[in-house]
């Protein structure tokens, strides 16, 4: 593990990008999740504020949003994995890794199921 001397010399450490734009991208995700919740309310007076778009749109590109974001955590959590430090970097770290993935794959196709179903 690198040491640094301050803000700017820890910028160059191995790991610092990967997990900034893996942050980055599930940011988004949980966005593009929180507009599709918060359009897709009943109460919320949709067509006072767009002309335009229709509700349906705007929760389509929302959930487009979450997934491309999910994928491109997919893509970025691998290069995460490979520049952390070795210290603490065992078969349990893999094990919880693992089952994330799992459950964040089957909670889209559980989901995207029963969005297709109501549409």
């Amino acid at each position: 593990m690198g040491n640094s001397k301050g803000f700017f010399s820890a910028l160059l450490l191995p790991n610092v990008f990967p997990r900034y734009l893996h942050f980055i991208t599930a940011s988004m995700a949980v966005t593009g999740l929180f507009i599709f919740w918060y359009m897709g309310r009943k109460g919320y007076p949709f067509e006072e504020y767009f002309e335009r778009l229709t509700r349906y749109d705007v929760k389509k590109k929302a959930y487009s949003l979450t997934l491309a974001a999910s994928v491109a955590q997919f893509i970025i959590g691998p290069l995460v994995m490979l520049t952390l430090p070795t210290k603490g970097f065992d078969w349990r770290l893999i094990l919880v890794i693992l089952i994330s993935c799992n459950h964040c794959l089957a909670c889209h196709v559980v989901d995207l199921e029963s969005h297709y179903r109501q549409a």
